[in-house]
Order: structure tokens, then sequence, then C-alpha cells
């Protein structure tokens, strides 16, 4: 009995080291708020790109979630349906607020299907400790 408990708490340690790594893997130390800004902006081109909507909804900020719904949000970014690449460019932050450049690669249907790029300027917030993109209502 004593060699099974002393097993079973081994196994018990062992578990509980391995929930602390994959904790702490999870959590992200950034260096400064535009690499963080940056990292959540292309997280969120990147649903758009994938036509997740629900996934890039997640990023507007608390207070539009509050007021609009899924449903309403796609009106704000239907466009990017026709977006095939987007990449975040710049990030320049001031305290709580940042400007961030994103390089959008977009298909004109009524041209044949032509391919042009440009870029989109959004503005990220800070609120509730982490950052944003603000839409204005």
């Amino acid at each position: 009995m004593g060699v099974r408990l002393e097993m079973y708490n081994k196994f018990l340690l062992v578990l509980l080291a391995v929930a602390t790594l994959n904790g702490c893997a999870a959590v992200r130390a950034f260096d400064s708020a535009e690499e963080q800004v940056r990292v959540r902006a292309q997280e969120r081109v990147d649903f758009l790109i994938n036509k997740n909507l629900k996934g890039a909804y997640e990023y507007a900020t608390p207070a539009l979630r509050d007021l609009e719904t899924i449903q309403q949000y796609h009106s704000r970014v239907g466009g990017a349906a026709l977006w095939t690449k987007a990449v975040v460019q710049k990030v320049v932050c001031e305290e709580d607020a940042c400007d961030v450049d994103v390089e959008v690669t977009y298909r004109i249907l009524r041209l044949g299907s032509i391919e042009m790029t440009r870029i989109i300027q959004e503005r990220w917030v800070k609120s509730k400790n982490n950052w944003w993109i603000y839409h204005q209502l």
C-alpha cells in the first residue's frame, strides 16, 4: 500500500508540473505595446482572411461588442471577404492607443479577378488590460 501511495503522489507531482508548464506556455510576454498590438492585429486579419468572422469579432472593443451583434459587425468588415492577403506593416503606439498599417491584397471581381494592394489604417486601444481594434460607432 505504501508503494502505491508513493507512486500515486509522484504521478500527481508530474501531472501538476506538466499543467504548470502548459499554463506558462500559454501566457505570452511582450517587450512592448507595439509588439503585442502587432501580434493581435495580425491574428485578427488572419481570421478575416480565413473568413472567420466570429474570431475577428472577438478583437473588437468590449464596448462595441456590447452594442453590436456579430451580424451587425459583419457589415463593418464584409469587404474583407475579398481579401487574399493581409500583413501588418507598421505599429506606432502612444500610451493607450496605437495606429496600425495593414497591407491588404484584395480581389476586384468586376475587373476579371484582378488583385490590388493598399494600406488600411486601423486604430487599436487598450482597455481592460488588453488591446482591441477600435471602430467608431
